[in-house]
Formats: C-alpha cells, sequence, structure tokens
C-alpha cells in the first residue's frame, strides 16, 4: 500500500478585484460559480500560491467569466523530485495529490455551501490530470458501495457543474 494518510493542507482564496464577496463565504447568488484551481508542475513543483505564476491560469478565469468571483487555489501534497534525497515521510506517493483534491472539492460543497453545479475545477498540466481524475473518481465511485454496504455515494459530493483542462498531463 501508498501508506497515505489525511492531512490539512492550504488553499488560498483568489478573488476578483471589483467583488465584495467574503472569500470564504456562502455563494450570495445561486448563479455565482466558483473555481477550485489545481497547479501545474509535474506532480513535484510549483505552488498554489497566489503569488505563483501558474496561478495565472485561475485568474485568467475570473478576468474573463462573469459569473465567476473567486478561486480556491489549492496546495496539494507534491511528490519527491527524482534523485532528491528525501527524509522519511516527505515523499508523497499517489494518491496524497487526489485525496487533497478531492478533500478541497468536498470544503468547497460540505463546509463553504456551494452546489456542485457552480464549481468549476481548474487544472493545468499536472493538475489537469488531477483533475480529471479526481473527476473520474467522483463517477465512478458513485456506483460503489463501502465494505459494510453503504453507498459511498452518500457521502461524497456529485461531479462539478464544468471542468477546464489546460494541457492536461
Amino acid at each position: 500500500t501508498a501508506n497515505v494518510s489525511r492531512v490539512k493542507i492550504p488553499g488560498y482564496w483568489i478573488h476578483k478585484r471589483s467583488s465584495d464577496t467574503i472569500p470564504m463565504g456562502a455563494p450570495p447568488s445561486p448563479d455565482e460559480k466558483v473555481v477550485l484551481f489545481l497547479h501545474g508542475g509535474a506532480y513535484m513543483l510549483l505552488s498554489g500560491h497566489p503569488s505563483h505564476v501558474v496561478t495565472n491560469v485561475a485568474k485568467g478565469v475570473l478576468e474573463t467569466v462573469p459569473s465567476v468571483t473567486r478561486a480556491l487555489s489549492l496546495e496539494y501534497r507534491l511528490s519527491a523530485l527524482p534523485n532528491k534525497e528525501v527524509e522519511p515521510g516527505d515523499s508523497n506517493p499517489f494518491p496524497a495529490a487526489l485525496l487533497d483534491a478531492l478533500q478541497g472539492y468536498w470544503y468547497l460543497v460540505k463546509v463553504v455551501g456551494f452546489r456542485e453545479s457552480q464549481i468549476v475545477v481548474v487544472g493545468d498540466s499536472a493538475g489537469g490530470n488531477l483533475a480529471h481524475a479526481m473527476v473520474r473518481y467522483l463517477i465512478e465511485s458513485r456506483a460503489s458501495t463501502t465494505t459494510d454496504g453503504t453507498e459511498l455515494s452518500e457521502r461524497l459530493p456529485d461531479v462539478p457543474g464544468a471542468i477546464i483542462l489546460s494541457s492536461p498531463w
């Protein structure tokens, strides 16, 4: 097994300059859309921090789509670089990034209060692959059951309203 455990990960709210929406607040309108942004970097590099150049992808969506007023840029766990010595516990094998993406999506639905149809998952490069893997996991899990016989789909949110993949890995 990969021996991947759940951990808290950061996410960064980016909002449209002209918006008075509270970044972590519930959607003020059923027409509002939110972006869940998953950055690229071969699962080993880069960052979802708003100052990092790759977040320009999410910022571009904010600037060009009127119904999107904010984005949550996720800082998912990265894997170790090849040929780099890592301390035990510093490498994050699959499915760490996938679990983090699912947790970010769960947060938008269950904590902030967005309906799945209001969420646009955006990913570039490895982030595009991660976005695709997350949505595929949600789709395939709809028919799955847990070991105790309860429907897994009762606990997972439904699929997002839209997905934008930019050069998915």
